[in-house]
């Protein structure tokens, strides 16, 4: 079995675009953020979305927003001034946020994303 995403392009491009309104990924970069906003999905329901069945709702929209997030993330971080914080115009001076930090801002936010999506489901359920 190959590296699948939970969410495909039909889905992104229809169902979800229909209720949440734009979206920004590209068809030719939707395969590499989806498969990556299912990886950190799968961690954090620890292996109980059936992948046998049809994927619910919930899940198929975490991931494309995920994936959302993951792309504007990767669009910011293309700009050379993806960490700029602050800005003085006389006697310019500029404050930059470290990447460490930029990195922990973007994991809560898709720790938010999955929460949001998820808390109610169950899948997020690590007990016996």
């Amino acid at each position: 079995m190959g590296i699948t995403a939970l969410t495909n392009w039909e889905y992104y491009n229809g169902t979800y675009k229909e209720a949440m309104g734009n979206v920004t990924i590209p068809q030719a970069d939707f395969p590499r953020y989806t498969i990556q906003a299912s990886k950190l999905i799968r961690k954090y329901t620890f292996g109980n979305i059936d992948e046998s069945k049809a994927i619910v709702d919930d899940v198929q929209c975490c991931c494309c927003e995920l994936a959302e997030q993951m792309y504007q993330c990767a669009v910011r971080d293309a700009d050379s001034q993806n960490n700029v914080t602050s800005e003085k115009d006389g006697s310019w001076a500029v404050s930059y946020e470290s990447r460490e930090k930029t990195e922990e801002s973007d994991l809560k936010v898709q720790k938010g994303i999955i929460y949001n999506w998820l808390i109610n489901t169950g899948l997020m359920y690590s007990g016996v």
